[in-house]
């Protein structure tokens, strides 16, 4: 197991981490949730990074999420909102074009 630099791991709704499991700088893992109140009573969410599994740096990891599996990715900056299966990559989309502005 390694864990970068300027990391957050929150453990509040459990968090496992199985051997060979990288977690990249800046990563940021959520196992816990309120909804929509900051102020209600937190929801635990566990969390399980299988083995050998790589979370690149800054990516972010929500609630939503139970497991990253054994030998998956998860790209550098990618959001993560549901569990990723065994030797899958979990990259962040590209950036799209919503419209043209208005120069006049």
């Amino acid at each position: 197991m390694e864990i970068g630099r300027h990391t957050i791991l929150d453990y509040s709704g459990d968090l496992t981490i199985e051997d060979g499991a990288l977690v990249s700088e800046g990563s940021i893992l959520y196992t816990h949730d309120h909804g929509y109140d900051p102020r209600s009573k937190p929801t635990a969410t566990p969390l399980v990074l299988k083995r050998n599994c790589w979370i690149g740096s800054r990516a972010i990891v929500l609630p939503s999420v139970n497991y990253i599996g054994e030998n998956a990715i998860i790209g550098s900056g990618a959001v993560v909102t549901k569990d990723v299966p065994d030797g899958h990559v979990y990259v962040a989309g590209p950036g799209r074009l919503l419209k043209r502005k208005d120069l006049n």
